[in-house]
């Protein structure tokens, strides 16, 4: 039955789905495959009809673009879609034929059940460029999500038209900033912010007001984590006023170390163990103004910790992350806070654990933290947890090579001639010979040849998986 497709003859008519069966073999009883239909309410046929199944790895891949003649605007519905939830996303913008991301976006990014969704161009003339982004699975093209159909047609414009991406953000006690796209034509803009459920024109709303500007800072009796909606009208003068077009919205005051100079203290713990964390979340968290682009992922919802160094070297770990997402990213930074901090150089972390090494005992670095995801709303809570490995051994570096004695005898069974050893707990080394050298755990040892000739290292054992190379001189 894949694939089939049913549309009701009459208007209003329901299509009503009956099933038989008999008393063994069904879906419910494991060998049958369940029945998935989905529904649209498409209009008939008007200018353009578009389907499209995202793939896996797009990057701003135009899906639609429709344009409409000089003197007319285009509308769009939605009749079903979905883009896989935090990792992939659909936007909308409003421009040029051909101008793809450089337009203004009108809707998204936005992923999850998009069914529904109406978008309008604001300008004669203008296109509607529907851009994908996705990751490397949960597409719909490998069977994942549901392939977007869309309806558009082409009528007059307006003579007021609608105020289009409304956004509110830049929270803090008692005040939100609101914004939304400049409307051809309008010469002020009403806008009121009602709790959510209320219906625009409650009285008294939480904050409310009018003026040229397409922006505002509504102050107001907000609540940190109360729900509310904005509304906002263009009131082009002679030509009339559009209608109330509505954003709902999360209140969120942004957490104590949204930037640098709140940084959460974490005390360094003298081992492993993580006996001392320290909590965090990036709910409410906004981008900071330390480079956006250091490390992967998208750094719009970072947080951040500090910490002493106790040691050289120390363990970073995430921990018990939960929420709307696990996969958070981490970096390293020192420097002075705020306005002067700089990555620490290879200290990108997408797994939630790393180790750091070469840090100045004393000193104070601090940990970025942040959600992968670009979507906007994530709530994840963690752990930080800053260790202290067990020092290296004392000839981990060339420069504290261990002299090793020469038994002119070319055995070593006689006491006095050995030197014992481990590699527990090394680092790697900046010399690089040919044997694969160089690795994660290394140490040195030293010599003085007594005549020219063969050398016999004995004693490394194979089993252990150990090599050994011969270097004249360190950093060779």
């Amino acid at each position: 039955m894949s694939g089939t497709v049913i549309t009701s003859t009459t208007a209003d008519n329901c299509l009503i789905f009956v099933s038989n069966s008999d008393g063994s073999v069904s879906c419910a009883s494991g060998d049958e495959t369940q029945l998935e239909v989905f529904f649209n309410s498409c209009p008939a046929p008007p200018v353009f009809d578009g389907i499209y199944c995202y793939d896996n790895n797009e990057t701003n891949v135009v899906a639609f673009e429709f344009c409409p003649g000089a003197t007319e605007i285009v509308n769009a519905e939605i009749c079903q879609g979905s883009f896989e939830t935090t990792y992939d996303d659909l936007t909308i913008y409003e421009g040029a034929m051909g101008s793809g991301t450089g337009g203004t976006i009108v809707f998204g990014p936005a992923d999850g059940d998009l069914s529904g969704t109406l978008v309008s161009s604001t300008t004669a003339g203008n296109c509607l460029i529907f851009i994908s982004n996705s990751d490397g699975s949960n597409s719909c093209a490998s069977g994942g999500q549901i392939e977007l159909r869309a309806s558009f047609n082409t009528t007059a414009p307006p003579s007021c038209p609608d105020p289009t991406n409304l956004m509110a953000g830049n929270f803090a006690a008692g005040s939100a900033d609101i914004s939304w796209n400049a409307v051809t034509g309008a010469t002020s803009y009403n806008w009121e912010i009602q709790n959510m459920g209320d219906p625009q024109g409650t009285m008294p709303a939480i904050a409310s007001g009018s003026g040229a500007a397409n922006s505002a800072t509504a102050m107001g009796a907000f609540v940190d984590g109360n729900d509310y909606t904005l509304y906002v009208q263009a009131d082009c003068g002679g030509g009339g006023t559009s209608n109330y077009v509505s954003l709902n919205f999360t209140f969120l005051i942004p957490p104590a170390n949204d930037d640098c100079d709140g940084a959460l203290s974490v005390t360094a713990n003298p081992d492993q163990s993580c006996g001392n964390t320290t909590s965090g979340t990036v709910e409410g968290a906004t981008a900071s103004p330390e480079d956006p682009t250091a490390c992967g992922g998208t750094e719009d919802d970072d947080v951040w910790f500090s910490f002493v160094a106790t040691s050289t070297i120390h363990t970073i770990d995430l921990l018990n992350a939960a929420g709307s997402t696990t996969d958070l990213y981490h970096s390293l930074w020192e420097g002075t806070c705020p306005g002067g901090l700089t990555l620490v150089a290879g200290t990108c972390s997408d797994p939630n654990s790393q180790t750091v090494t070469g840090l100045t005992i004393g000193n104070t670095y601090y940990i970025r933290v942040y959600t992968w995801t670009a979507t906007s709303g994530q709530n994840t809570t963690f752990d930080v947890c800053v260790g202290t490995p067990p020092a290296p051994p004392a000839n981990d570096d060339c420069a504290n090579a261990i002299a090793a004695p020469v038994n002119a005898a070319g055995t070593c069974g006689t006491t006095g001639t050995t030197v014992m050893g481990t590699t527990a707990n090394a680092t790697g080394a900046t010399e690089v010979g040919s044997c694969d050298f160089g690795g994660d755990f290394d140490v040195f040892y030293s010599f003085v040849a007594p005549t020219s000739g063969a050398i016999v290292l004995s004693e490394i054992s194979a089993a252990a998986g150990l090599e050994a190379t011969v270097f004249d001189m360190c950093g060779g």
